[in-house]
């Protein structure tokens, strides 16, 4: 509630994201979903604070024909609701993320930068629900998305934070070290 939302303000945040919601959410309650994110983007408003959606793979299923985050950001406003597109998730469920950026020109102030690697199409998910053995999160920079394209369309469309995010370690590093990589291949682009 209220606290909250002091709370955030005390520390200084501008942004604050729905992380993860219920898949079944989206195709059983879709009203009540949309009744509670106006909610919350309400409550956050009041203080100053402007709500997002990080997305996943899950939101470029169909409802009605349309994706649901396509659904989502048509149902809410830029006001109410902004994307925090996740490249990596982006790219797995529509491919193209530079074209899904452009779609939300305007309303993507911050997006989360991660890399992925996968052997033939986009794709983390094999029939038992677990990432196949050659499919992994990489350093930004050492997986198989453009970055380059995903940065400067960031820059087109008013991108002002770049969270960089790695669900986990890979090439057998840990954390900080993947996370230098990532610092590195970045200053090396001039960023």
């Amino acid at each position: 509630g209220k606290a909250a939302v002091d709370y955030l303000n005390t520390i200084g945040v501008e942004y604050a994201a729905i992380p993860w919601y219920d898949k079944k959410e989206f195709h059983t309650n879709w009203d009540e979903t949309v009744k509670k994110f106006a909610e919350v983007s309400k409550l956050l408003a009041d203080g100053g604070i402007q709500l997002m959606y990080h997305n996943h793979d899950f939101e470029f299923e169909k409802i009605d024909g349309e994706y649901i985050l396509d659904k989502l950001y048509a149902t809410l406003d830029a006001k109410t609701l902004m994307p925090e597109i996740d490249t990596c998730w982006a790219a797995v469920g529509h491919g193209d993320v530079a074209d899904l950026l452009r779609r939300y020109d305007g309303r993507c102030p911050v997006i989360h930068l991660k890399d992925m690697y996968c052997r033939g199409k986009y794709g983390f998910q094999n029939t038992n629900g677990e990432r196949p053995a050659d499919c992994a999160v990489r350093p930004v920079g050492y997986g198989r998305l453009d970055m380059i394209d995903i940065l400067h369309t960031a820059e087109e469309i008013g991108t002002k934070w770049i969270i960089i995010e790695q669900d986990s370690p890979s090439f057998g590093l840990d954390r900080l070290e993947c996370a230098a990589l990532c610092r590195d291949w970045l200053r090396m682009q001039g960023r």
